[in-house]
């Protein structure tokens, strides 16, 4: 299944996020990797449609930004609280899977700490909600399904009395 919600960007906030990637990139094109902390707030002024917001986030995962990739595979999720207007548990859980085990695999060579830290409670929302798709899937048990445990909350795993 292929979900795009691309056709929903208005073309100048399109064309804005292309001006800021192509001058990002220049420059520094490693940081493409971590775009959505430093054009967040451009795109929170041009809109405030979650629609909008949400399609941004997918746009920028397409532009190789692992922390879009995340946030857009959370806002795909259903059940999750930070759901976006569009859902798809299978899209969710893909770019999820993508967005985290390309955090995982690059930690050391790329400062995720925008999510990983300055936004803690989402980053823990973001591997939980991971988990949740992880635990009955085939890569339930691999080094990145015990790295996302690691970042959430121990009291997600406690069972309620």
């Amino acid at each position: 299944m292929h979900l795009n919600l691309l056709t929903m960007l208005p073309k100048e906030l399109r064309e804005k996020i292309d001006q800021e990637y192509q001058l990002i990139t220049q420059v520094k094109p490693h940081e493409r990797f971590q775009l959505w902390p430093r054009l967040r707030p451009m795109i929170y002024y041009v809109t405030d449609d979650e629609l909008i917001r949400q399609a941004c986030k997918q746009y920028l995962a397409h532009h190789q930004c692992m922390i879009s990739n995340v946030l857009f595979g959370l806002s795909l999720c259903p059940s999750s609280s930070a759901r976006g207007p569009i859902t798809s548990a299978t899209a969710s859980e893909k770019y999820l899977n993508t967005g985290i085990r390309n955090i995982y695999k690059h930690q050391e060579l790329i400062d995720f700490t925008w999510l990983t830290e300055h936004q803690i409670k989402l980053w823990q929302h973001c591997c939980h909600t991971f988990l949740i798709y992880a635990y009955p899937s085939s890569y339930w048990n691999d080094a990145v399904v015990e790295y996302a445990e690691s970042q959430c909350d121990p009291a997600i795993f406690k069972k309620r009395a």
